[in-house]
């Protein structure tokens, strides 16, 4: 398994916070024989481990300012990606996961200093 990985974090400006990071990784079976979908007994050795795409790269930009002496807000925007990679050892066209791309969107009000109660949901 060969690969590296990069991150950088970045305050530019008092509440905002911009983070990014990189993941390349080349992870290859080295020594594996077992059955195909058809029952047949295959050598894997070089291929690709599942679920390990060899690209992964995120970014974030958190914001947070205060709204009144006692009321914090922030907001977050994250972007996460990934390569192509497959479900299963020796893939077939039906295990392929095909690349993607996730964004998430936060928003919150807070209270800085002031407990929430805890409760238990059943």
């Amino acid at each position: 398994m060969d690969g590296g990985e990069l991150q950088f974090a970045w305050t530019p400006l008092h509440g905002l916070q911009l983070t990014a990071a990189a993941t390349y990784l080349a992870a290859k079976v080295i020594e594996f024989v077992g059955t195909n979908a058809d029952g047949i007994r295959q050598d894997y050795a070089g291929s690709a481990v599942p679920y390990s795409p060899k690209w992964s790269t995120n970014a974030t930009a958190d914001y947070e300012w205060t709204l009144s002496s006692t009321l914090m807000a922030s907001m977050g925007l994250t972007a996460a990606q990934r390569s192509l990679s497959y479900a299963t050892v020796g893939p077939t066209p039906i295990d392929r996961i095909s690349p993607y791309t996730l964004l998430d969107a936060r928003a919150s009000v807070s209270h800085p200093g002031r407990k929430v109660p805890h409760r238990s949901i059943r």
